[in-house]
Order: structure tokens, then C-alpha cells, then sequence
């Protein structure tokens, strides 16, 4: 939408508004109109909308229309994944799905480019937001805004994604020490696209249902693993002689988990106590998930010596952080997500959208003292 005034560059601070220019993705599909349209009140500005960019597919489930017979005043189904639109992302990167509060997401009906318009951050209420859209619209192309999302109405009540923005700056400062300082590819989330996943391997039934704590997930047995349990190995000399397992990940250049191998130490008695490798394999399919960067120390599960096998609020905090991002966001050693490329291009060497390339993690074990 060239020519339309008072469209400028998105370079504001966090806590003020933020506008965004998003490219078009909804060609051929029906979408519904929300929100009436009227005079706003009070003497704030309107936003000052721009254009948003293509952020990277969500990885999971159908992503190109919103799910039938919704409404744009009513939460989403929480079974059903978001839709592709809600990752469209501004200049500095940031999925519009976990952009702050007020905000609002449209197009103009009478634009035949259908392109994205939105803005987040804003003080005044949703309605007040959707009767600029529609002010935008009547200006620049004389016509209605078709209202996609307001306030993550449609972008942000899913079950298993909840929006990034909901978490804590500890949060995502775990989310970078955890899983994207790891090398290669620093800098960005490392997961799997998807939470049905396939094991392999001689898997005992107690080490089944060790697996099925890990709630939100689903894991089925036999074929070719996605993660691959290899049993009793003879770790090397140069391992440290209390390490009882291991789990070794494997991802692609794009963030997508590939493989993850897990093994028990063949040396080491706690290898054969039924009960202490089912909870070594519980502990081991958490790295496998994509805790691949280290440990938590909060007295749970994922400590890096045996102990209990206790899911703590950090721990599930963090494993529902990480899944609610696509595969590859973007994130900074403060816990920012998705700013622009050029702020710490040394961050991103690695990275390949396609996945081309396939990276290996370092061996994550976990100690029997």
C-alpha cells in the first residue's frame, strides 16, 4: 500500500507503541470480518500502521486460514493450531502472536493485495484499536478493516502454544542459557516441529511410562526413532566415571531437532536397577526435547545428578517457552526474542531456513554420585 502516509520505520522503545507492515499471505482465503466499525474516543493519535514481514512457519499443524466457523471476538479452539497469519512479524522480527497487549491485526477489504496491517503495545482498549483499523482503512483505500485478530483472540488461546509474551524475563533468559546459547547455532531455538514423536529402541515398560510424565507430548514406539534409545554402551575413558547416561541431540541449520541418541553407562552399576534407568530415560527425554544447553538446578527431574523425578514450575515453564515458538526464533542472552539480524549478526553464522545442513550438540549426561 505505497503512498499512504505517516508510515515510518519501527524504531521504538519496548514499553511504547509498536507498529507493524506485514506482507501479504491470505491470498484465496476467506477470512471474516470483526468489530464495528465508529469514531474512536478520547484524543489519543491514531497508530501510525506499517507493513509486516513473513515470519517463519510455526512448524506445527495446518497454518493457512483461521479454523472454521470462528469468530474474531471469541477465543480460537484450543485443539486447534494457530493460523499462519499470526506469525507475521515487523521489522525487528517479532512474531505478532507474542507481541504485547493492546493490539490488532487487519486488513483493508478493498486492498486487492490483502495486505497485513497491525499494531500492539497500545494503551487504548481493543475497540478503540479496531475503530482505527477501520479509520485506516476508510483513508487509504476507502474502504472496511477485515479484523483478523484482536488481543490474541485468534492468535493466542491455543492449549500447547501459549503466546511468549505471557513469560517472565527469567523465562527467557533460561531459554537462552538452556537451549539457544548452545552451538552450533547460536542464538536460535532448537526443538522439534511438532510434539508427536517416534522412540526406538530396546525400551523397557517401565521406561515407557517414565516417558509418559512428560506431559503435552506423545510418544510412540517402534520404526525408525526420532529419538533413539541404544541401551548399555561402553562410554569413554575420558568421561567422568559417575556419568550414568547420556543423551546426544542432532538438528538441522533451521532449529528442527533431527535425532537424539540416549544411552546408559555399561560400566556403572546404576545402569542395572530397573527402576534408576527408567528415571535416567525420563531425565534423558527432556534433553532429548530440547533442554540440550545444560541443567536446571531447582531440586526437579532435569538436575544433573539423580534425584527425583519432580517436573518443577521452572522446568515446565521452560519446555512450554521453547514450544511456543517456532523452531529457530531468534533469542538474545538478555531473554529478548526476535530482533532485527542486524543487531548480533556474529549470533546467526549457522543459520539456514532451508535446514540444509545438520548440526550436533554437546553430550548432555547425567551423574549417579
Amino acid at each position: 500500500m505505497a503512498g499512504v502516509p505517516n508510515v515510518k520505520p519501527l524504531k521504538v522503545a519496548p514499553e511504547k507503541m509498536r507498529l507493524f507492515n506485514l506482507i501479504p499471505l491470505l491470498t484465496g482465503i476467506t477470512l471474516i470480518a470483526g468489530c464495528s466499525g465508529g469514531s474512536s474516543t478520547g484524543s489519543a493519535p491514531d497508530p501510525q500502521f506499517e507493513r509486516m514481514n513473513p515470519a517463519m512457519s510455526r512448524g506445527e499443524g495446518p497454518n493457512s486460514s483461521p479454523p472454521s466457523g470462528s469468530s474474531n471476538s471469541a477465543p480460537a479452539q484450543k485443539s486447534i493450531p494457530l493460523p499462519a497469519f499470526c506469525s507475521v512479524a515487523s521489522e525487528n522480527k517479532q512474531p505478532y502472536y507474542v507481541t504485547p497487549l493492546n493490539k490488532v491485526l487487519f486488513y483493508c477489504e478493498n486492498d486487492p493485495t490483502k495486505q497485513l496491517w497491525g499494531a500492539s503495545g497500545r494503551a487504548e482498549t481493543p475497540q478503540v484499536l479496531s475503530n482505527f483499523a477501520h479509520r485506516f482503512c476508510e483513508t487509504s483505500a476507502g474502504g472496511r478493516a477485515v479484523i483478523l485478530d484482536l488481543n490474541n483472540s485468534t492468535c493466542g488461546k491455543s492449549e500447547d502454544i501459549p503466546p511468549a509474551s505471557r513469560y517472565s524475563t527469567q523465562d527467557r533468559q533460561r531459554l537462552w542459557t538452556l537451549n539457544a546459547e548452545a552451538e552450533p547455532l547460536r542464538g536460535r531455538t532448537k526443538r522439534w516441529s511438532a510434539r508427536n514423536i517416534r522412540i526406538s529402541g530396546p525400551v523397557t515398560r517401565q521406561q515407557k511410562l517414565a516417558a509418559g510424565h512428560w506431559k503435552g507430548f506423545n510418544f510412540t514406539y517402534g520404526g525408525n526413532g526420532q529419538i533413539i534409545y541404544v541401551g548399555l554402551v561402553q562410554f569413554p575413558a575420558s568421561v567422568d566415571p559417575r556419568a550414568v547416561g547420556v543423551a546426544i541431540t542432532e538438528y538441522l541449520s533451521n532449529g528442527v531437532l533431527a535425532r537424539c541418541t540416549i544411552a546408559t553407562n555399561a560400566a556403572h552399576p546404576g545402569a542395572y536397577d530397573s527402576q534408576a534407568t527408567a528415571d535416567i530415560f525420563e531425565h534423558e527425554i527432556g534433553h532429548c526435547l530440547g533442554m540440550i544447553g545444560g541443567h536446571l538446578e531447582d531440586g526437579g527431574l532435569m538436575e544433573p545428578v539423580v534425584n527425583n523425578t519432580i517436573h518443577t514450575p521452572a522446568m515446565n515453564r521452560f519446555y512450554s517457552l521453547l514450544y511456543s515458538l517456532p523452531p529457530g526464533t531468534r533469542v538474545f542472552p538478555d531473554g529478548a526474542l526476535g530482533r532485527s539480524d542486524l543487531e548480533q549478526p556474529s549470533l546467526d553464522s549457522d543459520y539456514d531456513a532451508s535446514g540444509s545442513r545438520i548440526y550436533k550438540g554437546a553430550p548432555q549426561y547425567i551423574f549417579w554420585e
